[in-house]
């Protein structure tokens, strides 16, 4: 459904309204006008839990404010009360709706404060915040966080067994919304109660922090032990949830027969879904104005006859997608089964060159006659060589620009052929990373050039950031955060703007982009001081982030957060927001060693200031400081540029102080090798 305007006004009005009656009870943050708009809307998202956390507010709320809001408005307000809040994957979207999976089931939600998807990627994300009933629908509740590209696992979870004969598409209806909801909140509550029964040791540390914080069910585990725990976590929630054993419906065709053509099978389709397919195909980017049979027999000539969309689109094919593709070459139909839901996710985008049938009671892949002969055409194993070599240069790309900030494409490449298994050449190189960057519209990275050369920027610095940094520098009191992530271009959504603002926005932006090209020049002479981090093979396996979060000294932090999380948090979550947070701010908003420091308040940390455990916390996070890339370091962090200068690595103890190693002794990186003639000299 579509929301009147006056339903647009009053829901962030209401929504801002409650959340400063939370702070202002509570003190959940100190309130400081000054504070940067990225540690404001951290903020925000604090007093958000605390709510969630505390519902019984909503009617403290309400019941104070009988004159101060229209009634619709205190209807509203009672209605959060049946927000769900948590972790979602948003598995598909619009500018302003989208499909959510969430443990209780998959959800149809609206926004009611502008389009908060509209630059989000279409591959499925996952988020962290709330949705409520309002208005006859669902809506999505601002600010929400962008955690990242929902991990397999994850998705897994959620949607495996998700919904049942009762919900065979993703549920729209509020009540039902509210009834899950309250069922939800019922089992956390019995979860919590479960786990004040264990004996106290299993609870607190021993030697921690006091009251307040006990020790995570995640603490002591090894990697590969806690990413199972949390995997079974999640099994368990599903359980209690009373949808483990239900399945997530898979989009498809039902036919009683099979059809013989792919004109055929496009016929069985809807007007929206065969409308989306011929704007896929489209050069002009609007698809032909066309009757349902025209339309039909467009999309057939250009799928047969256009071999080069076909080439394209096979390189954004995932390995499970050549799978199939490849079973379909031999058995055709191919019987799919109770295929996971997260499987058939992966399969929409192959349609029109692959569709999932229901004929009767079987589940099948089908493949027409005329794509299977254009894809005979293909080297398959070619094209997924390739497709390798695209992941690998995005990934060269999206690193690089992150810890370096700023590269020549000349030097990128230089790293990337030596980490490479199979580089590209610097021809296809180049064609490819202009080719990922028109595509992913919300990567890492931008090419500028300056000078005649080519650069690799973080979108950060890149002039796809000045509107949104005007926005929140001039408008910041007119805006809602839908990203966790500070500073992003699409962190903002302007919620309105008067006709003067309108005038001088297009020059505020010039004004910006004017800004950011001094900003990169600067950096760009900084750089020049030292040479680019070099690109190692495991970059390239993995998001900037996760790297980062594998280094050792993170690794450290995490597990000791893990072993003292405050008692009104997530055992599960807690650690890994907190060292993403870390991260951020070091990396991405390149603040200060006080500015990061200020996480271990704005998580809620700092209640033992002055004891051991405060200690060791301040020199984890100091040790996480030193070991994350700086930009004007081009790349190297602090800790590596200490050691390029003396020649000397340093190690630390659990507590984050360091380690006092003598030359003779073995050197603790484990090579077998005495300190002195190993990590203690590595000039």
């Amino acid at each position: 459904m579509s929301l009147q305007t006056v339903q647009h006004e009053e829901f962030p009005i209401v929504l801002d309204s409650l959340l400063l009656y939370v702070n202002q009870r509570f003190g959940v943050v100190r309130h400081e006008p000054s504070r940067p708009s990225a540690q404001a809307r951290d903020g925000s998202q604090l007093i958000e839990r605390f709510l969630w956390d505390h519902r019984d507010l909503i009617d403290d709320y309400v019941r104070d404010n009988p004159n101060n809001l229209p009634p619709e408005q205190l209807e509203m307000a009672s209605g959060l009360a049946d927000a769900l809040y948590g972790t979602f994957v948003l598995v598909e979207h619009g500018d302003d709706w989208g499909t959510l999976l969430h443990h209780t089931g998959a959800y149809a939600v609206i926004s009611p404060c502008g389009d908060p998807f509209c630059n989000l990627p279409p591959q499925p994300v996952e988020i962290r915040g709330a949705i409520a009933p309002y208005h006859g629908a669902i809506a999505i509740i601002p600010p929400f966080v962008v955690l990242g590209e929902a991990s397999q696992g994850l998705i897994r979870q959620m949607s495996e067994s998700l919904v049942g004969d009762d919900t065979v598409r993703p549920e729209s209806d509020p009540q039902v919304l509210a009834q899950r909801a309250h069922e939800w909140i019922k089992e956390q509550e019995r979860q919590k109660e479960s786990e004040d029964e264990l004996p106290k040791e299993r609870r607190y540390v021993p030697e921690g922090p006091g009251p307040g914080f006990h020790q995570g069910v995640l603490s002591g585990l090894s990697d590969e032990q806690r990413a199972a725990a949390k995997s079974t976590h999640g099994d368990a929630l599903m359980r209690a949830s009373g949808s483990y054993d239900r399945a997530m419906e898979i989009r498809s065709l039902e036919t009683e027969t099979l059809p013989l053509t792919l004109q055929d099978a496009l016929l069985l389709l809807d007007d929206d879904w065969m409308a989306d397919i011929a704007l896929e195909l489209s050069d002009d980017a609007e698809h032909p104005q066309m009757q349902r049979e025209d339309l039909a027999r467009w999309i057939h000539r250009r799928i047969v006859t256009d071999k080069e969309h076909t080439g394209m689109a096979l390189m954004w094919c995932l390995d499970s997608q050549f799978d199939l593709i490849d079973k379909l070459m031999t058995t055709n139909p191919y019987p799919l089964g109770q295929i996971p839901p997260t499987k058939a996710i992966e399969l929409y985008p192959m349609i029109p060159y692959v569709f999932i049938i229901k004929c009767g009671a079987h589940l099948l892949a089908w493949m027409p006659p005329e794509v299977r002969s254009v894809l005979s055409a293909f080297d398959m194993d070619r094209v997924r060589h390739v497709r390798h070599q695209l992941d690998e240069t995005r990934a060269a790309a999206r690193m690089m620009s992150t810890i370096c900030g700023i590269l020549p494409i000349s030097d990128l490449y230089d790293r990337y052929r030596k980490a490479a298994e199979d580089p590209l050449d610097r021809q296809h190189f180049d064609i490819a990373l202009r080719e990922l960057e028109v595509c992913e519209s919300r990567d890492d990275y931008s090419i500028w050039l300056h000078e005649g050369t080519d650069y690799i920027v973080s979108v950060e610095i890149s002039d796809a950031s000045a509107p949104a940094r005007v926005v929140r520098e001039s408008y910041a009191d007119r805006i809602v955060s839908i990203d966790g992530v500070s500073d992003q271009p699409n962190a903002p959504t302007l919620v309105g703007l008067s006709v003067e603002d309108e005038a001088s926005f297009e020059q505020r932006i010039k004004h910006k982009e004017a800004e950011l090209e001094e900003a990169r020049l600067r950096l760009l002479a900084k750089t020049r001081e030292l040479p680019a981090h070099e690109l190692a093979s495991p970059m390239l396996k993995c998001a900037p982030i996760d790297y980062l979060a594998s280094l050792a000294p993170l690794r450290a932090l995490r597990a000791f957060v893990d072993a003292h999380v405050p008692d009104d948090q997530d055992d599960y979550e807690f650690a890994d927001l907190f060292m993403r947070s870390v991260i951020v701010s070091c990396v991405l908003m390149s603040e200060s060693y006080n500015q990061t420091m200020d996480i271990i308040r704005l998580y809620g940390m700092e209640s033992c200031e002055g004891t051991d455990y405060s200690d060791t916390l301040g020199r984890l996070v100091t040790n996480a400081y030193n070991a994350l890339p700086r930009w004007n370091l081009n790349g190297w962090s602090l800790e590596e540029n200490t050691e390029r200068l003396t020649g000397r690595r340093r190690f630390y103890h659990e507590d984050g102080s360091v380690r006092k190693i003598g030359d003779t002794e073995p050197c603790p990186c484990g090579s077998g090798r005495p300190y002195g003639s190993c990590c203690g000299s590595l000039i």
